[in-house]
């Protein structure tokens, strides 16, 4: 399992068609790649999963407008407080 410490991950950010819902994800940027916050909140649970640059298939990161990291590459990350 990757490690991923707060002080080295960007803001958190929901594309628009995540806002509200029952699962939501929230993307951030890291050294080397992005990393992906699911929220379950009927759970609730959250996981992390982290994916390098270079196995995204989109090249476009701007999850304000809807632009997010699209691969199946994503590994399981254990977020940690810096």
């Amino acid at each position: 399992m990757i490690t991923i410490h707060t002080d080295d991950c960007s803001t958190f950010q929901i594309a628009p068609r995540d806002l509200g819902q029952t699962i939501e994800y929230a993307y951030a940027t890291t050294e080397g790649g992005y990393v992906r916050r699911t929220a379950n909140r009927s759970g609730p649970t959250t996981s992390y999963e982290f994916m390098a640059h270079d196995d995204c298939d989109d090249g476009d990161f701007a999850p304000q407008n809807g632009d997010v990291p699209k691969s199946d590459k994503w590994l399981p990350a254990a977020m940690v407080q810096s």
